[in-house]
């Protein structure tokens, strides 16, 4: 987002892209986001929206496959994963894009184990 890139949020509730996608951009403070903000997409508009000339933040219904647009980065939530083209990646620095994947991957199994303890105390 930083670098304002156009960023399709996916998951199979609606809830959860609304919400993570409004943390996102709080996350950007004290910048600002100037690009399209669609927390909850129709799943039928999401293909057309992919070929917008302005950068967009959008999260819609989870798809079979996530359709393909180079200048896109698709984060599924519920799988944890994120899909973009190779070029996009390369635009940050090997050390500091390692670093950011290994917090990441730290953060994930953290989130993953406190949704198994929860999911515990309620069965």
């Amino acid at each position: 987002l930083l670098c304002e890139q156009s960023v399709a949020l996916i998951s199979n509730s609606l809830k959860k892209c609304g919400r993570i996608s409004l943390a996102l951009l709080a996350l950007l403070f004290p910048f600002d986001w100037r690009g399209v903000v669609i927390p909850c997409c129709p799943s039928s508009e999401i293909e057309a929206l992919l070929d917008a000339p302005v950068p967009f933040l959008i999260g819609g219904l989870s798809h079979d496959r996530f359709p393909q647009a180079s200048q896109v980065v698709f984060v599924d939530l519920d799988n944890d994963k994120v899909a973009c083209a190779d070029e996009l990646l390369a635009a940050l620095p090997a050390r500091p894009l390692n670093k950011l994947l290994k917090q990441l991957q730290i953060i994930s199994n953290e989130m993953h184990s406190a949704e198994y303890d929860e999911f515990n105390r309620c069965a």
